[in-house]
């Protein structure tokens, strides 16, 4: 486990002071795909209508969360029939 540290990250030209235990790899990827959306929704600049651009980057990024939650439940879903299957198929085999 990474010991918690004080730092300063910079997300679409300003500079946030944090507290973190999040190894930087993990902090590197986030930011970089927090930039991504501010460039794509707010067209790369932060200006006046900051926390409009952020929380449309918020819902960006919580839609995105959704629709992979919804993919990991259907391929869950899809493994546990498989494997339920396999293992009926198995059992009528008396494996």
């Amino acid at each position: 486990m990474t010991a918690v540290r004080s730092l300063t990250l910079t997300v679409g030209g300003q500079s946030l002071n944090v507290r973190t235990d999040t190894p930087d790899e993990v902090l590197e990827d986030c930011r970089a795909m927090v930039e991504s959306r501010i460039a794509h929704v707010g067209g790369g600049s932060m200006s006046g209508a900051d926390a409009r651009v952020l929380l449309l980057v918020a819902m960006s990024l919580a839609e995105e969360l959704r629709r992979e939650r919804q993919t990991l439940a259907t391929l869950s879903g899809r493994l546990r029939e498989r494997a339920d299957s396999a293992l009926r198929d198995l059992d009528s085999q008396g494996v």
